[in-house]
């Protein structure tokens, strides 16, 4: 487990194991209103079809959910949110992604809001990131500026794992959501 800190809220970190990710199309949507006609999903129902509504209009397959795969990401989240709110965020693959695989990726990030709120806020900066220019192989410096672009719009993974949890800590006022989302090619 490697630990990397961060001041802003609605930062987010990503690393890829394994080869094989697609140089994703260029489009950057805004789904506010998308996410405004949700209201009756929890926010990890609501991520889910904000991701895939995405990929149906890039052409990309769906991914299918994993519910095993999720309660690890959910694990992940909790673990992060009770470390602090500092603004530490960090990977930890080995006991995140639980399911078999052949490559794995992983957003993570937090954001204050209500939890719908802040998980399509932490979408919309990770689809910000946009595509890269160039060749962008995993690990490097251009990968790390797009790397969440990169995961969502992947055709190498199939799967996904999507773990919210929230908590409200008392000395800052305010409750932050804290988002992991596991991506495997089984």
């Amino acid at each position: 487990m490697f630990k990397i800190r961060y001041p802003s809220l609605a930062l987010a970190v990503a690393i890829a194991i394994g080869a094989g990710l697609a140089t994703p199309a260029q489009a950057r949507p805004n789904v506010s209103s998308h996410a405004a006609k949700q209201h009756s999903q929890t926010p990890s129902q609501l991520l889910f079809s904000t991701i895939n509504a995405m990929r149906a209009k890039k052409h990309l397959a769906p991914f299918k959910q994993n519910g095993k795969l999720s309660r690890c990401a959910y694990k992940h989240s909790e673990t992060m949110a009770n470390d602090g709110q500092d603004g530490t965020l960090y990977h930890d693959l080995k006991d995140d992604v639980c399911i078999a695989y052949k490559s794995a990726a992983e957003n993570i990030g937090y954001a204050s809001g209500t939890a719908s709120t802040a998980v399509i806020t932490m979408y919309n900066e990770m689809m910000a990131e946009g595509p890269c220019p160039s060749s962008c192989p995993a690990g490097s410096t251009l990968w790390e500026k797009h790397g969440h672009y990169l995961n969502l719009t992947s055709k190498a993974f199939t799967t996904i794992g999507i773990g919210v949890h929230t908590k409200s800590y008392q000395n800052l006022g305010q409750s932050l959501t804290w988002l992991t989302e596991d991506f495997v090619q089984p």
